[in-house]
């Protein structure tokens, strides 16, 4: 029985974590691939799961102190000291930008 609970726990931990994407197509619907200028991978944010793990690439920034960047979030609070939970108007969740 305890060894089935460790076969859940990347389900559970994978839905929460947040891919990159390279365009609008690699995002649910309704969300949309924000990038940086230059950038190959972006963050899925805006619709109904912003922060979706349809993508093949962990987002990733190197100046994330807080390890939050991409995440899904519904306050400002759930994503560490100088990130922001960004959210489309009306959207109860966010993504940590």
């Amino acid at each position: 029985m305890r060894i089935s609970k460790f076969i859940y726990l990347p389900f559970l931990l994978y839905s929460s974590i947040s891919f990159s994407c390279s365009f609008d197509t690699d995002c649910d619907v309704g969300s949309h691939c924000l990038k940086g200028s230059g950038q190959l991978y972006g963050i899925c944010a805006g619709g109904m799961n912003p922060g979706n793990s349809y993508d093949t690439q962990p987002v990733y920034s190197p100046m994330d102190i807080n390890h939050s960047y991409g995440n899904t979030c519904q306050f400002d609070t759930d994503c560490g000291v100088n990130s922001h939970c960004m959210k489309s108007g009306g959207s109860i969740y966010g993504t940590c930008m």
